[in-house]
């Protein structure tokens, strides 16, 4: 992994971070195939954590309802549907309240 990108600016928010910032993943990388090659380099920003924490939690709820619209057959969506079905199984949860969101997750989506 790249190293810390240091203070300077949240693409985000434009703050201006003066502690470390956090690399946020373009695509997220739960977002990619099973397929996709563990070597190829998956494109980062720099953020600020209040960012990179909210624009995370955006993404895995899209990623749920994106995910509905993929064929989960298709070679280029491998493991895409599996992900999103263990993110919404409360038995997976480590936390109790790690199950509640899971189970939030799954009633959301049916």
């Amino acid at each position: 992994m790249a190293r810390n990108p240091g203070s300077g600016i949240c693409v985000h928010c434009l703050k201006i971070v003066h502690r470390r910032r956090n690399w946020d993943h373009v695509f997220p990388q739960a977002w990619y195939p099973d397929t996709t090659p563990k070597n190829i380099e998956k494109w980062k920003i720099p953020t600020c954590k209040p960012c990179n924490d909210e624009y995370g939690r955006i993404e895995k709820e899209l990623g749920i309802i994106l995910s509905a619209c993929i064929d989960p057959q298709s070679s280029s969506a491998s493991g895409i549907w599996t992900k999103t079905l263990r993110a919404m199984n409360h038995f997976h949860g480590k936390t109790n309240k790690d199950k509640r969101a899971r189970v939030l997750k799954n009633e959301m989506f049916c």
